[in-house]
């Protein structure tokens, strides 16, 4: 999973880092929690923290897309094979 390492390579602010924890610890579904805390802060009249879970939800897009382009480019890994070893009596 990309999170923390990759967010490193793009010299990212403190938004950038939180999204990658977020990312790394609820996954994928990371973004659309953050998306529905941004609008249930919009909703509460929060305007500052409505923009805050945003600019988070935009910053854990791009590492998403930036681990979905890293995925593509990589070439599979391959699992080395095991053998069955007889067990010895």
């Amino acid at each position: 999973m990309l999170t923390r390492r990759a967010a490193r390579t793009i010299n990212p602010d403190l938004t950038e880092l939180a999204a990658a924890e977020f990312i790394e610890r609820y996954g994928r579904a990371g973004l659309g929690i953050l998306q529905e805390r941004a609008d249930l802060a919009e909703e509460l009249g929060h305007k500052f923290a409505a923009q805050t879970w945003r600019s988070m939800a935009d910053a854990a897009a791009r590492l998403l897309r930036t681990e979905a382009a890293r995925a593509a480019q990589s070439p599979p890994q391959t699992v080395p094979a095991v053998r069955n070893i007889p067990a010895r009596h």
